[in-house]
């Protein structure tokens, strides 16, 4: 138990360094641009991972890894859709006022920064719902971009495991 706890200190504490690289790269108050969105989800006992990216302009890049297999990795790239955009501007206003970090328990780190301004948290009730709701809108958004580059078959489900 040590051990899986010290590695998820380690895992929280690359996560926030990684979190925090994208700081400044849009402002979001360019018309049709969204602030820089970067979304990492681990569940570490099931060798579960989601990275996703959205730059200010709309281009989405995520990479998702369901194994500890390389070949269980897969990626696409995509393009914000109009919907996509206002449920993400509508989910994220007020973010900067969330705290940097909530009480985490063992087992999943979610960590989402916008506009650089990041947060991390473990999936639960101790988790604000604007947290919720935005893992549930970026989980939305992954999905859609996987299935549109191919990666996904048409009937997938929104995947991102609590």
């Amino acid at each position: 138990m040590k051990r899986c706890m010290g590695w998820l200190a380690a895992a929280l504490m690359v996560f926030g360094l990684v979190g925090c690289s994208g700081v400044g790269i849009g402002d979001g108050n360019a018309k049709g641009e969204v602030g820089e969105v970067r979304y990492e989800y681990v569940a570490v006992l099931a060798n579960y991972s989601r990275k996703m990216t959205i730059r200010p302009d709309g281009h989405v890049r995520v990479e998702q890894q369901t194994s500890k297999e390389a070949k269980d990795m897969i990626g696409g790239e995509g393009r914000l859709t109009d919907a996509q955009r206002a449920d993400l501007e509508k989910v994220m206003r007020g973010w900067k006022q969330l705290k940097h970090v909530y009480p985490t328990d063992f087992g999943t780190i979610l960590s989402i920064s916008y506009d650089g301004h990041m947060v991390q948290a473990t999936p639960g009730d101790k988790t604000p719902p604007q947290v919720l709701q935005a893992k549930s809108v970026l989980d939305r958004i992954a999905t859609e971009t996987l299935r549109g580059a191919g990666r996904l078959p048409a009937a997938t489900q929104p995947v991102g495991r609590d």
